[in-house]
């Protein structure tokens, strides 16, 4: 009889001294970003950098000042494409308006308007990167960006 009465009085020290376990806080997993890698232009070194003009702005295009290479990150990828065409006074244009071979693609034409100018550069507008694929589909790109130097 004295069992049964200790019954409830075990049952609710037992309730008592048992702890939840601790829940492992979840932190939010950050989104992979895309677009192109970093790029870092030298002192006294120019370039053009463009982003997508929707969201979210991803960086797709750089072209170095004096170089023939760029890069393009089109479908997930980065690519190097180059062109034939000089690019050592991109500056002194009105228009950037340049066309690519390279990559899985036929052709690339790049183009934009230069815009205000801002601090180290000036501004683009109006730009559109057409990549012409092999198959005979061409996609069109609107994007803005800037002309900077370091």
């Amino acid at each position: 009889m004295r069992v049964l009465l200790l019954l409830p009085l075990l049952f609710i020290v037992g309730c008592a001294s048992v702890t939840p376990p601790a829940q492992e806080e979840k932190l939010p997993v950050p989104a992979q970003i895309e677009g192109l890698s970093a790029q870092e232009l030298e002192t006294g070194e120019c370039g053009v950098f463009f982003w997508r003009d929707s969201v979210p702005r991803t960086f797709v295009f750089f072209q170095k000042q004096g170089q023939s290479q760029a890069r393009l990150f089109d479908q997930g990828a980065e690519t190097i494409i180059e062109t034939e065409q000089s690019t050592s006074n991109l500056e002194l244009d009105a228009r950037f308006e340049f066309s690519y071979n390279g990559g899985n693609y036929e052709a690339v034409f790049v183009k934009a308007v230069f815009g205000d100018a801002l601090e180290g550069g000036r501004r683009l507008s109006g730009g559109t990167i057409t990549t012409k694929k092999p198959d005979g589909w061409q996609e069109i790109l609107p994007v803005s960006g800037v002309y900077v130097c370091r």
